[in-house]
């Protein structure tokens, strides 16, 4: 499983801006007025061709677009388009409708609208840059649902199509996206090549200022393979460049990079400036997809600032919303998180079972999208642009019969040497793919091996340590009897009795500990109502009780149990015995945490008894050991109350 600081930076991976058709070159403030105009102008104009023409020009503006508005006015244009038979805006209309869905979190409802109309197309210029635009938001939903292998094919499609008219606007969207995907994969440095490639194609050109998405990723890239001064560098140029552009998504998500990287850096207060500033501008945006996203990088910042019951709690929040909207590009890294902040919190059989989940998700992802299956794709590409270029090149020289044989040995030997090179590079990653998921389970089995390790030692410590006393007294007793010193014979045969009991007892409590995975709440409390019917006889007038109230039964690992049950026993024959009250009652409780009091009538405790009392000591070091908080307080108007929770 990744470190967390590997989490964060894998799940930063920020979403290819789809749209790239706006260049925004005047502040914000005259934007709004802009959209507003459009509005304004709309809803004014009655005659159908200029309404529709407006209705375009605002729908260009859908990265500043709530959804909800965005889908209104893409149906409103849609309907105008049918009506004047126009099948230009009726396309232009419906790629807005996807884009809307997908907003909205409705990816498979996207992808049909995206399918259904994308052979409805007449092909001119007008239409192919429409075109253009419904190749690469299919392939963004492809990345969305996890399916690497159709997004890729997606992209050197669009790739070679660009390639073939030498237009520079989709060989930018196309590298930028195939860079994406290799990140998704993990496959950092190879992202980091892509991105190169989309920088050097956009040049100087217009095009720069719609590369914030693309500096946005490498720094990312750059994040996870540990350079984290060029992860700064290019996340500043990203950050200038979104707002440059006031595009939110842009912006929001080159912060959410920002913030990952300070918390690599161990500048904690400033990612958590930077990531509630990235918040507040994903609610303005509202896609479920990113607020997914937002929800894991919080869990593991949590996790970074000793919050594990936040981060789990936030996880789990966010694998319920992805599974609501189906999003299962998010699963894995849901539960990276969980799993991180279930180990830091202690709770290694919730841990185990977040790990078990990690492996399903990702042999599926494996299963579906193998490095093979993509290398595959990549290969397919290399050898058809060869294929091109000979083509190409057949067309020049078709008037030199005398070329044409030294040409066709020429590809016959490419291809040949593009085939050899195609089967070893898929034997080298089917390897890659075998060993890189050995090593996960590996990890995952030693990493429940040594907590298993951990809670038997911890057991066996105490054992020795309790036990060993006990059985040096009952040594000592029987020499007593057997040398014949002058004790009365009872006295030894007491104390061998008592010293006997308390093993016995010991060990009992200890076997009823482990002899489960996991005890909840509700047994120990049963096994505490069992322990006090057994002190009654001893303690005729003192009236005990256990009261509870557990709307949630919470399980505990068996070492925590065991010492959560010995620090009761301690602070109950404590109470019997020192008080000097007539009741005790003990209450139990848990809805999203639990927590156990211990209170009587008694005389009360003073401060310095909780420091000096070698019996409250054994509870405190028992509770800093199984991660509880213990604390004694004066009840009111008199007695004792201690109170055992989880630490914060």
């Amino acid at each position: 499983m990744p470190t967390p600081n590997y989490i964060t930076i894998y799940h930063c991976v920020l979403f290819l801006i789809t749209g790239w058709s706006a260049v925004f070159v005047n502040p914000a403030e005259a934007q709004a007025v802009n959209i507003d105009s459009l509005k304004f102008v709309i809803s004014a104009n009655t005659n159908p061709e200029t309404k529709s023409k407006g209705l375009i020009l605002l729908l260009g503006q859908e990265q500043r677009l709530h959804p909800d508005t965005l889908l209104r006015y893409a149906q409103i244009a849609k309907s105008i388009g049918i009506k004047l038979k126009n099948s230009l805006t009726v396309f232009q209309a419906e790629y807005y409708t996807a884009y809307a869905l997908q907003g909205k979190g409705l990816i498979d409802s996207a992808l049909g609208v995206l399918n259904s109309n994308i052979g409805l197309h007449k092909e001119n210029e007008e239409s192919r840059k429409t075109l253009i635009r419904y190749q690469n938001l299919t392939a963004v939903l492809y990345i969305k649902k996890k399916e690497y292998k159709s997004a890729m094919a997606a992209f050197y499609s669009l790739l070679q199509d660009a390639e073939k008219r030498n237009d520079t606007f989709p060989r930018l969207m196309a590298t930028s996206g195939i860079g994406w995907i290799n990140m998704e994969m993990s496959q950092w440095e190879t992202a980091v090549t892509w991105f190169n490639k989309a920088i050097s194609i956009s040049g100087y050109s217009e095009h720069t200022k719609r590369l914030s998405p693309v500096y946005s990723n490498i720094a990312a890239s750059y994040n996870a393979l540990h350079k984290n001064d060029s992860a700064l560098k290019y996340i500043k140029v990203a950050i200038t460049l979104a707002k440059a552009a006031n595009n939110l998504s842009a912006i929001a998500n080159s912060l959410n990079i920002q913030g990952n990287i300070l918390i690599d850096s161990k500048q904690t207060a400033a990612a958590e400036q930077v990531l509630t500033e990235a918040i507040e501008i994903r609610k303005k945006i509202g896609d479920p997809f990113f607020i997914v996203s937002d929800m894991t990088q919080l869990a593991l910042f949590y996790l970074n600032i000793g919050r594990p019951d936040k981060g789990i709690e936030l996880a789990k929040e966010g694998i319920v919303l992805a599974d609501s909207f189906k999003l299962e590009a998010k699963l894995p890294i849901l539960y990276d998180a969980l799993a991180a902040n279930y180990k830091a919190a202690g709770k290694y059989e919730e841990y185990g079972a977040a790990l078990k989940k990690i492996i399903e998700l990702k042999d599926t992802i494996y299963k579906h999208n193998s490095a093979e299956a993509l290398s595959e794709l990549h290969a397919k590409y290399d050898v058809q642009k060869k294929e091109n270029t000979i083509i190409q090149q057949k067309l020049s020289l078709v008037r030199k019969n005398s070329l044409i044989a030294g040409i066709s040995a020429l590809a016959f030997l490419a291809l040949l040497l593009g085939a050899f090179i195609f089967i070893n590079y898929r034997r080298k990653q089917r390897s890659k793919a075998q060993a890189e998921i050995e090593k996960e389970k590996l990890n995952t089995y030693r990493s429940v091996i040594a907590a298993e390790e951990n809670e038997r030692r911890r057991i066996a410590a105490d054992l020795h340590d309790n036990l060993g006393s006990y059985a040096a007294a009952i040594s000592s007793n029987i020499d007593i009897l057997t040398e014949g010193k002058a004790y009365s014979e009872s006295v030894p045969l007491n104390e061998l009795r008592n010293s006997s009991g308390y093993m016995v007892s010991m060990l009992g409590d200890t076997i009823w500990a482990l002899k489960k995975k996991a005890v909840s709440l509700t047994d120990i409390s049963d096994r505490l109502k069992v322990f006090l019917q057994q002190l009654q006889n001893s303690y005729p007038r003192i009236t005990t009780g256990v009261t509870e109230d557990i709307t949630e039964d919470v399980l505990l690992p068996p070492s925590a149990a065991f010492h959560l049950f010995k620090i009761l026993q301690e602070g109950i024959n404590n109470a019997l015995r020192h008080s000097g009250g007539t009741e005790i009652n003990i209450s139990v409780s848990s809805a999203n945490s639990w927590q156990i009091r211990i209170t009587d009538n008694g005389r009360g405790i003073s401060e310095d008894e909780t420091r000096s009392d070698n019996g409250l000591e054994n509870m405190k070091d028992r509770s800093r050991k199984a991660g509880f908080s213990i604390l004694w307080q004066n009840n009111r108007p008199k007695g004792t109350e201690v109170i055992i929770s989880p630490s914060a």
